[in-house]
């Protein structure tokens, strides 16, 4: 199926029009049309979907019915951090440029992207990373597989996460995060792994 054409443009609708859909699914409808029609076609049907639906409808179409890489829809898809971290695990088995500075925006998919696409460390998205507790102690455990000191902040904010780093990671003290762990239930636990007395 040919899809790429320079004189055509996608759109998500939420209702049919004289175009042959290239996909359907949930009540959307992915079109590929000419330019001409598009700007006619958007405002005739008022839609006003969210970017991560026309992204969703981009990259399913593209792991449902193409089973391969769907260039045209790349610009949509990378605009959205999850559909990107999607499409390049599960349509490009490799890395996905376009959507990486979408995906360097949120923590979450910044972690699984370093550790189930690139399987190295994603430093793009390290700043992201580096705000949540949980995926900066994963992002050192599973990706770096050493101390993330731009984590660490972050990870001196909650307890637990402040003894998982410190067992985990450190192999030893979290001086940064003692303070957290002094107040917590887990000092006798980091009292013993450490052989301090807060």
């Amino acid at each position: 199926m040919k899809i790429k054409d320079d004189s055509m443009k996608l759109c998500v609708l939420v209702n049919e029009i004289k175009y042959e859909p290239l996909y359907e699914k949930y009540g959307l409808y992915l079109y590929k049309i000419p330019i001409n029609e598009y700007k006619k076609q958007l405002l005739k049907n008022n839609v006003n979907l969210d970017i991560e639906q026309c992204a969703y409808m981009c990259y399913s179409f593209a792991i449902d019915i193409l089973h391969s890489r769907f260039e045209l829809g790349e610009e949509i898809i990378c605009n959205c951090p999850r559909n990107s971290y999607y499409y390049a695990l599960h349509v490009l088995g490799s890395k996905f440029e376009l959507g990486e500075k979408a995906i360097s925006k949120d923590a979450e998919t910044g972690y699984e992207y370093a550790l189930n696409v690139l399987k190295s460390r994603f430093l793009l998205g390290e700043e992201a990373i580096s705000k949540n507790s949980m995926y900066s102690v994963s992002y050192a455990i599973d990706v770096m597989h050493s101390r993330f000191e731009l984590g660490e902040e972050a990870i001196s904010r909650d307890s637990m996460y402040c003894l998982i780093y410190a067992e985990e990671v450190l192999k030893g003290r979290f001086l940064l995060g003692e303070k957290r762990i002094k107040q917590s239930g887990y000092c006798k636990v980091y009292e013993k792994l450490t052989g301090v007395t807060l």
